[in-house]
C-alpha cells in the first residue's frame, strides 16, 4: 500500500495515463511505469456499530451481481488528461460518485483525506502497453443527522464475518475479486484503521491481505 505522495503523475498516453509508482517499502526503489487506469472508492462506516457500507453492481455493468465499495473511475478529459491531481481532487470526486451511486451525502472521516493507493498490476491483450488499475480507497462518514439508507442501489452493512462469507461467495454474489483482490484489501485495512467498533479492528488484524 503506497501514500499519496508515493503516487507521481509523470504523463499520459491516449486515454489511459503513464505514472511512476516508488515502491518504498521494498529495499530498493522500484520504478513502474505504464499504462494506469484511476478509481476512487469510498470507505464508508456505520458510526453506531463500525459496519462498513458496500454496494450491489447493477446489470447494466461489468461484474453485475457482485459487492463493491460506494465509486468508481475517474474520467479523463478529451484530450486524455486527468482532470485534476491530488488529495483535495480526489476526494471531491469520491464524493461525487457516492452521490451518484448511493444518494449518500458523505463528508471525510479526517481533516486529511489520507487516500491509500491499491495497484493492480495486470495485462490487457487488446492493449499490451495497460500493465494494471489504481484504486484509491478514501474513509469518509456520514453527517450528524443525515440518512445512512442508500436510495439509488441495493446495498448491505457488513461485519468483518459478513466480508468474509461475501468473499468466498460464487461469482455473480461475491465481493469483487474475492479473497485477496483489490476489495478486499481495501475493506480490510479500512476495517483495521477506521472502523468504530473495536471488535472489528482487532477480527481483521488477523486477516490474511494476500
Amino acid at each position: 500500500m503506497l501514500s499519496i505522495r508515493q503516487f507521481d503523475k509523470i504523463g499520459k498516453i491516449g486515454y489511459c495515463f503513464t505514472y511512476k509508482l516508488l515502491e518504498l517499502e521494498k529495499e530498493d526503489e522500484v520504478h513502474h511505469t505504464g499504462l494506469f487506469t484511476v478509481g476512487v472508492f469510498g470507505l464508508i462506516f456505520r458510526q453506531e456499530d463500525g459496519k462498513l457500507l458496500l454496494k450491489r453492481r447493477p446489470p447494466s455493468i461489468s461484474q453485475p451481481g457482485n459487492w463493491d465499495l460506494p465509486g468508481g473511475g475517474i474520467s479523463p478529459t478529451l484530450s486524455g488528461e486527468l482532470p485534476g491531481f491530488g488529495e483535495d481532487y480526489f476526494l471531491a470526486e469520491c464524493i461525487r460518485e457516492v452521490r451518484e451511486e448511493t444518494g449518500l451525502e458523505v463528508i471525510n472521516l479526517v481533516l486529511r483525506s489520507r487516500v491509500r493507493i491499491y495497484v493492480v498490476l495486470s495485462t490487457n491483450e487488446q492493449d499490451p502497453r495497460h500493465i494494471g488499475d489504481i484504486a484509491l480507497a478514501i474513509p469518509m462518514r456520514i453527517p450528524v443527522g443525515a440518512s445512512d439508507e442508500p436510495q439509488d442501489c441495493e446495498f448491505q452493512w457488513v461485519s468483518p464475518d459478513d466480508l468474509q462469507v461475501l468473499a468466498q461467495r460464487e461469482n455473480g454474489n461475491r465481493l469483487v475479486g474475492g479473497v485477496g483482490g483489490r476489495h478486499w484489501r481495501m475493506c480490510v485495512e479500512g476495517f483495521r484503521e477506521y472502523s468504530s467498533n473495536g471488535g472489528f479492528r482487532g477480527q481483521t488484524s488477523t486477516f490474511d491481505l494476500a
